[in-house]
């Protein structure tokens, strides 16, 4: 890498999609403060069972959490969908929706 440059970090194109995806449907929300929030995100990271009780509100906090966390440290949201916790997010979005259709 030449001197004076800073490295990047090379999204795949999927979680680009995701990435607009989330802030195009509203699932990244400017009104809430994720900086406070950051912690409790971690929380749901770290036990991942705790996703399996989430609801809609929190889980559109994580995905702001992660997005908006992305701007400040590159990399972060690619981590999230390697490690497994985004996909987790989705799904637990798609049981909450099937709930909802009953």
């Amino acid at each position: 890498m030449p001197e004076g440059q800073f490295p990047w970090f090379d999204f795949e194109e999927v979680v680009m999609e995701v990435h607009q995806a989330l802030y195009d449907n509203g699932w990244v929300t400017p009104a809430f403060d994720w900086t406070e929030w950051q912690e409790s995100a971690e929380e749901f990271v770290n036990l991942p069972e705790k996703i399996e009780k989430a609801d809609a509100t929190t889980i559109q906090k994580l995905l702001t959490t992660h997005c908006r966390k992305e701007r400040f440290c590159e990399g972060h949201l690619a981590a999230m969908f390697e490690n497994g916790h985004v996909v987790s997010l989705l799904r637990r979005l798609k049981v909450i929706r099937e709930k909802m259709k009953r």
